[in-house]
């Protein structure tokens, strides 16, 4: 689907399979939504001058770091909330929004949809997410639309 390399974190080491994929370089950029252990193990793997941009917490604990290992390690971490983004700058949403869905007309982005489910069956469909069961995008559907 267009990745270069794909870990699967329940059978190998994030952090051993970055290193050994960059070279020993490690991760410039790290897009972490979990936190919790996933977050403590970037830390390991993040590259010096490079950036870890959290953006959520779906592991169930939020991030800590002591700031003395980023400053040893020169590397920077970065907040992101969308939430913000919504209240406070919702015509740069729409706009990123409005690009994305040209991006998809074109063909340039091509999310992959694993699930189509009901709305009835969302609860379940979400609990399959939270464990890692899915693959690819689940969509809810509105009113009788699944096929």
């Amino acid at each position: 689907m267009g990745a270069h390399h794909v870990v699967d974190r329940t059978a190998e080491l994030v952090a051993d399979t970055v290193r050994e994929v960059s070279g020993g370089r490690r991760a410039d950029v790290i897009f972490d939504p979990v936190g919790g252990a996933a977050y403590a193990d970037a830390t390991r793997y993040v590259a010096s001058q490079g950036r870890i941009v959290l953006v959520g917490f779906a592991g169930g604990e939020i991030q800590r770091q002591r700031l003395n290992h980023p400053l040893i390690c020169n590397y920077g971490i970065v907040g992101l909330n969308v939430a913000w983004y919504v209240q406070s700058e919702l015509s740069a949403v729409r706009h990123a929004h409005d690009e994305i869905c040209k991006l998809c007309a074109r063909g340039r982005v091509r999310p992959p949809v694993g699930e189509q489910v009901e709305m009835e069956a969302a609860p379940g469909a979400l609990e399959r997410v939270g464990v890692g069961a899915t693959v690819g995008r689940v969509v809810v559907l509105p009113g009788g639309a699944a096929g």
